[in-house]
């Protein structure tokens, strides 16, 4: 538990230095071709693009603050670039599945625009079996998680290795200041709800390794103490059965005994 927990501390550290770096641009002026996500992890992203508005999917059974609601994701074609999958935000959903997608419209407009977000890894697959669902304006596929396989699948050709999470309108940084986003996309798309930057912690490593120690603590304790007690138990019932013993010497035998034999 010691090890995870020191993994865990160290991958905080390497996402929190790659949020205060300056941020990359994709399809922009000094763009940098189709980067993975080694190059990009956790990194401020801008990319010029277009939005495939044919293609859209939802992320079931995703609550945010106890509300049931599903993640939208678009499909962004970047210039000169493979499609990028780009986690647009939440909706609430009663049933994890059934949300108002009117409410995740795009802008009208299919001109190049800028959005801005961090680079994040894809998710692992999921059980849930990928289905079209439908909606009052369209069908859409609704998946269990944003897996890169399944969506690239779905795309119908490669994509980006790495997933774009829209900056929400007021961001943490790792030093815990909130900080104003300017995302042109975000202004104009108000009803989808964005949703914070995971946020790295140090999960349960360092409860379990507290609660080993303590085992270890207690069986130490028991295997010195036990014994010990169980000595002594033993010490005091000889010397209870050997005081008994002598006191009976001492009374000798019983006169009732005796005048009894004699009649």
């Amino acid at each position: 538990q010691l090890s995870r927990l020191s993994e865990k501390r160290i991958q905080k550290a390497e996402q929190c230095a790659a949020l205060q770096l300056a941020p990359l641009s994709l399809g922009e002026d000094g763009e940098f071709g189709e980067p993975d996500f080694n190059t990009v992890a956790w990194r401020r992203v801008h990319v010029l693009g277009r939005w495939d508005r044919e293609q859209e999917f939802v992320v079931r059974g995703r609550a945010y603050l106890g509300t049931p609601g599903v993640l939208v994701l678009g499909v962004f074609r970047p210039r000169a670039a493979a499609p990028l999958i780009v986690l647009r935000g939440w909706l609430p959903a009663a049933d994890g599945l059934s949300a108002d997608m009117k409410a995740a419209a795009l802008p009208s407009d299919t001109g190049l625009v800028s959005i801005a977000g961090i680079a994040r890894p894809f998710e692992p697959a999921s059980r849930i079996p990928a289905r079209t669902v439908p909606y009052p304006d369209r069908d859409r596929v609704a998946v269990g998680t944003f897996n890169e396989s399944v969506l690239r699948d779905l795309v119908g050709e490669p994509v980006l290795d790495w997933v774009l999470q829209l900056h929400p309108d007021e961001t943490v940084n790792c030093t815990g200041e909130a900080h104003r986003v300017s995302d042109p996309e975000a202004k104009r798309s108000r009803s989808i709800h964005r949703l914070p930057l995971p946020t790295p912690d140090d999960g349960p490593h360092a409860l379990y390794a507290f609660q080993w120690f303590g085992f270890a603590a207690i069986s130490l304790a028991a295997a010195f103490l036990l014994p010990k007690a169980a000595r002594q138990t033993i010490v005091a019932q000889v010397e209870n059965r050997d005081m008994t013993g002598a006191s009976d010497l001492q009374a000798g035998p019983d006169p009732r005994a005796d005048n009894g034999a004699e009649r």
